[in-house]
C-alpha cells in the first residue's frame, strides 16, 4: 500500500499484502483513470497504480507542466518512496516516453530499477517524431486528436467541456512534441513494445527498435487495432504483462 498518499497517484484496490506494483502512464491528455478497469484483470498481488499528472481532473485547478522533464523533475522526488517493492513500468503513447525518461532518472539517482519496462503506441526515442500538432488552432488541434482517436467527435464538440479539458490536453502535446532524445547506455532489464497493427503513426519497425534501448530481453507485440488498441484488447494486454 502507498505511504504516504499523493494526489499524483491513483491506487486501485490497494492491498497491504501486494508483492509487487505496477506503475502506468497514460496517452496525452489522457486521466489516471484510463487504468482503472485494469484492477480487474491484473493479479491480485499486484498493486495498479496510476499516474495522475497535474491540471486533470481532481487536479484540474493546478497548472500543467510544458515539458517531459518538467514532468520528471516533480514526479521523481515523489515516485522515489514508493520503489519499497518490486516494480515495472507501463506507458502507453507520450506515456511511454514519459516511462522512458522516469526510468532513466531512476538509474541516474542510483535507486532500485524496475524489473519490466513496457512500452505501448509509441516509437522508440531515437527515430524522428511525428508532426507537431500543439501550436495549432484551437479547431485544428481538436480535429487532429479527434482523428488519431484520442478524443471522441461528439465530446471535442461540447465547447465547455473542452475549455476545461484543452489546458492539458494541449500542454502535453507540447511536453510530447518538444521533447528530443539524448543518447544514453541502454537498461540493463527486459523491455516489451506493444503497438496496434493500424496506427498510422506508429509501426512495427518503430516498436522493434526499442531492442536498442535494452541489453536483455527484448519482444514486441501486435494487437489488431489502431493507436488505441488497448481499449479493445485490455485483458490481453494486462495478462501479457510480467510482474
Amino acid at each position: 500500500m502507498l505511504h504516504p498518499p499523493s494526489n499524483w497517484f491513483h491506487v486501485y484496490e490497494s492491498r497491504t499484502s501486494a508483492r509487487a506494483r505496477l506503475f502506468c502512464f497514460a496517452h496525452a491528455g489522457g486521466p489516471a483513470a484510463t487504468y482503472r478497469p485494469w484492477r480487474a484483470i491484473a493479479p491480485d498481488d499486484v498493486e495498479i497504480v496510476a499516474i495522475e499528472l497535474p491540471a486533470r481532473r481532481a487536479r484540474i485547478a493546478e497548472p500543467p507542466l510544458l515539458s517531459i522533464t518538467a514532468i520528471i523533475d516533480a514526479l521523481a522526488p515523489v515516485i522515489e518512496r514508493h520503489l519499497d517493492l518490486p516494480y515495472t513500468l507501463f506507458g502507453h503513447s507520450m506515456g511511454a516516453i514519459v516511462a522512458f525518461e522516469l526510468a532513466r532518472r531512476i538509474r541516474h539517482r542510483g535507486w532500485t530499477a524496475p524489473r519490466h519496462l513496457f512500452v505501448s503506441g509509441a516509437r522508440a526515442p531515437q527515430l524522428t517524431r511525428a508532426p507537431d500538432l500543439h501550436a495549432l488552432p484551437r479547431d485544428a488541434f481538436l480535429a487532429a486528436v479527434v482523428a488519431l482517436g484520442g478524443l471522441p467527435a461528439a465530446l471535442a464538440a461540447e465547447r465547455e467541456l473542452m475549455d476545461m479539458v484543452m489546458p492539458s490536453l494541449r500542454a502535453d502535446f507540447t511536453a510530447i512534441e518538444t521533447w528530443r532524445y539524448s543518447a544514453a547506455p541502454p537498461f540493463e532489464y527486459p523491455i516489451t513494445a506493444f503497438g496496434g497493427s493500424d496506427d498510422p503513426r506508429v509501426d512495427s519497425n518503430h516498436l522493434q527498435a526499442w531492442s536498442e534501448h535494452t541489453t536483455m530481453t527484448f519482444r514486441s507485440q501486435i494487437f489488431p487495432g489502431g493507436h488505441f488498441y488497448l481499449e479493445d484488447h485490455r485483458a490481453e494486454l494486462v495478462r501479457s504483462l510480467q510482474f
